[in-house]
């Protein structure tokens, strides 16, 4: 199963951790790559590890036109700190086939396990 990125995707925007300033003020949408290679389970932001609300695999990515496209094992897209417990991150648009397009993540303890 070949998954990549289409070509006019931001996947230069490797922006995987915002340390704890004014970019992660509440209310603050701000690009960011949703760590995926493992499924979607945890992402670093603002100096904290977050655990998403729903589990699930590693999306289909859409290819480019031609077919082409590159992995990266993440997703770009939009993270908005909703409050202290709850971050929302947004996919671009185009970028994956079907869901999810919105994870609803809260902080953890839990470091995240190697990939089974």
């Amino acid at each position: 199963m070949d998954q990549g990125l289409p070509a006019s995707s931001s996947a230069g925007a490797t922006t995987e951790v915002v340390p704890a300033t004014s970019e992660a003020a509440v209310g603050v949408a701000v690009p960011f790559q949703l760590p995926t290679h493992c499924g979607i389970k945890y992402a670093r932001f603002a100096d904290k590890w977050w655990r998403a609300e729903q589990e699930s695999p590693d999306p289909r990515r859409v290819l480019a036109a031609d077919g082409s496209g590159s992995y990266t094992g993440s997703v770009p897209g939009r993270v908005v700190l909703v409050d202290e417990r709850t971050l929302r991150f947004t996919v671009d648009s185009g970028v994956i086939e079907g869901g999810p397009t919105e994870v609803v993540l809260h902080p953890t303890a839990d470091q995240p396990p190697l990939c089974d």
